[in-house]
């Protein structure tokens, strides 16, 4: 059983008031455990409990769990640990986990109506090519009529996915298998990444999204007192964006050697000119965090109008391309029929 995200924001939250109220850790922990629904996170929460009963730090004991608690969700933690707070920084990362994934879900919402529709299409067409097709193919043999040739060519396709489609499903079997291994597998993920990125309106709409993603985890970190260059690596392990990832090293670089955060910033050009100002202001006045606040709240409401222009332009191209491929079908199996009659009425 997987833990979802809203699992994990709900026991933050809980986490956090538990501590606010005066609750000692392990206890707050064992609360937490009993009342918590799903088993696989019952049972991280108890490894972690008898750990802080045994004398652990939570930091260290969370980091033992990477697939639940992320490299951001630990140094956070560890951050309050050392003086930030800890109820403080809980709700804190509450608060990220929960833009992270309104995030996700405009980022979701561009891409399931193209999916939904694919897969309409895709059904559509396997029931008029495999059942609706042959019928009127052997009235045509019947007639022995002359066929055109998208006719021929839709009587082609329908002999191969009646005859071979096994050989058809084990390819597509094979290759989806391939593509999780290649997946798993970081050139393979840069390469997939890279095609995807490669997409015109698609590609600028994920970029804008990478770094919004960057500006809400390095303003978090930097509000809760997590150094600079830490901020910054752990912000490179989250930022699921390979050419963000490589300017981040490079931000990361210039800032080692003397270098200031908003002249590392500008001097790439992935990063847009308003995040170089707010870095900037923030270095001026010394509040970095709130800045990559503000901006990043800024660039969400950029991502949620970028998503609905972006759907703007996908319904109607889906709309128009499953109304072209049934539209093709439907004129191959009828073209003879045309003929047909052009010749009964001569």
């Amino acid at each position: 059983m997987s833990i979802r995200n809203e699992e994990l924001v709900a026991f933050t939250q809980q986490f956090s008031n538990l501590i606010n109220a005066g609750i000692v850790l392990s206890k707050a922990l064992r609360v937490l455990e009993e009342q918590e629904e799903n088993n696989e996170f019952k049972r991280v929460i108890g490894l972690v409990r008898l750990e802080v009963e045994d004398g652990g730090i939570l930091s260290e004991a969370l980091a033992k769990h990477p697939k639940v608690f992320s490299h951001f969700f630990v140094s956070m933690v560890y951050a309050g640990e050392q003086g930030a707070g800890l109820p403080k920084v809980l709700n804190r990362i509450a608060d990220h986990l929960e833009k992270d994934e309104s995030l996700r879900a405009r980022v979701r919402s561009v891409f399931t109506y193209p999916i939904v529709v694919g897969v309409l299409a895709v059904l559509i067409v396997i029931f008029l090519v495999v059942f609706v097709t042959p019928v009127f193919a052997d009235i045509y043999q019947q007639l022995k009529i002359a066929l055109p040739l998208p006719t021929r060519l839709l009587l082609g396709i329908s002999f191969v996915i009646r005859v071979y489609w096994w050989l058809l499903a084990a390819v597509a079997i094979a290759a989806y298998y391939y593509y999780q291994r290649l997946k798993q597998q970081p050139t393979g993920q840069d390469l997939f990444q890279s095609v995807v990125m490669s997409i015109p309106l698609l590609g600028k709409f994920l970029h804008k999204v990478a770094v919004a993603r960057f500006a809400r985890t390095f303003g978090d970190m930097m509000l809760c007192g997590v150094p600079i260059i830490d901020s910054l690596a752990i912000t490179k392990k989250v930022a699921d964006n390979k050419k963000i990832s490589t300017a981040i090293d490079q931000v990361i670089r210039a800032v080692q050697t003397g270098g200031t955060l908003a002249g590392a910033l500008s001097a790439s050009e992935l990063f847009p000119p308003v995040l170089v100002q707010m870095a900037y202001a923030g270095e001026e006045s010394g509040n970095i965090g709130t800045m990559f606040e503000k901006c990043a709240d800024n660039l969400d409401q950029d991502v949620e109008s970028s998503a609905k222009r972006l759907l703007v332009m996908i319904e109607p191209s889906m709309t128009f391309l499953l109304a072209g491929v049934v539209g093709f079908i439907a004129l191959a199996i009828y073209l003879p029929m045309f003929d047909l009659v052009s010749l009964v009425t001569k």
